[in-house]
């Protein structure tokens, strides 16, 4: 429930065993709890220290603002299926003049995943894939960046940390605990919420999907203890409203009584003011 910083970071790469350190591996938006975080600040400490940057946003870009020149990242990396709005398949990257020279000199073996081999043919006159690209999710991605592009990034930027703040406000009024207690690190694309004494978290995963609706439950250490509701890519606040009123009934059927009422109220309220 917390999230790693640059001080964290500074610290490490300041000490003897940082002295080796050649790069800095960073995800950006967690989605096993629910934490994200500060790629300006830890930008900085790298490139005090000099060493690459690398960013794992396949469940923040687009969802969360991600500068990468100007952050001084060296390769971040996503995926289609989360706040791209496509379906799983498509992969992407972006490398700065700094990792294409380190790509040059690394000798680790690789074939498919050879970003140069990739650099090589997008250089070609009409530029293409290496291998064959699935072509079908390309449609379908084209559409969603037209989406996006019509709603305008910022807007987007913007819906994603007002449905967050509306439905961690109705959780806190259901009566539940959120994981992530700090607002400064909570996700805007996922937010995980402790399951108390009594109740079974597969249970509750299993009534959203009698439901129709698909959320997830905690990994490794965390398994029967969270809960993982995402509000990332193609969701409104209705979808809030329903997860919440949702979130009552399954806790009802194993006999708890949540307040669903004030929390549709609060998350509403806060809707409307953010």
């Amino acid at each position: 429930g917390k999230a790693v910083t640059a001080q964290d970071i500074d610290l490490l790469l300041s000490s003897e065993a940082g002295k080796d350190v050649k790069g800095v591996f960073i995800t950006h938006n967690e989605t096993s709890t629910g934490v994200y975080s500060d790629l300006k600040s830890i930008g900085e400490v790298c490139q005090k220290h000099n060493v690459l940057y690398l960013v794992d946003a396949v469940s923040s870009l687009v969802a969360i603002d991600c500068k990468t020149d100007l952050w001084g990242i060296d390769v971040v990396i996503t995926a289609s299926q989360k706040a791209l709005m496509t379906p799983p398949g498509l992969c992407f990257f972006s490398v700065s003049k700094k990792g294409w020279e380190y790509n040059q000199e690394a000798k680790c073996p690789r074939y498919y995943w050879d970003l140069a081999n990739a650099l090589k043919s997008l250089k070609k006159p009409t530029p293409e894939n290496p291998y064959t690209p699935a072509v079908t999710l390309l449609f379908g991605l084209n559409e969603a960046l037209n989406m996006i592009k019509q709603e305008g990034l910022e807007n987007v930027f913007k819906r994603h940390l007002q449905l967050s703040k509306m439905f961690r406000t109705g959780v806190e009024a259901l009566g539940l605990e959120l994981m992530v207690k700090d607002e400064k690190i909570a996700s805007p694309a996922v937010t995980s919420i402790m399951i108390p004494e009594g109740i079974e978290a597969g249970k509750i995963t299993g009534f959203f999907r009698n439901n129709g609706i698909v959320i997830a439950g905690g990994q490794g250490q965390l398994k029967g203890r969270i809960i993982r509701v995402g509000h990332l890519g193609y969701v409104d606040a209705f979808d809030i409203s329903n997860t919440l009123i949702t979130l009552g009934r399954a806790f009802k059927s194993q006999g708890k009584a949540l307040n669903t009422e004030a929390a549709l109220n609060k998350a509403w309220e806060v809707y409307e003011h953010e």
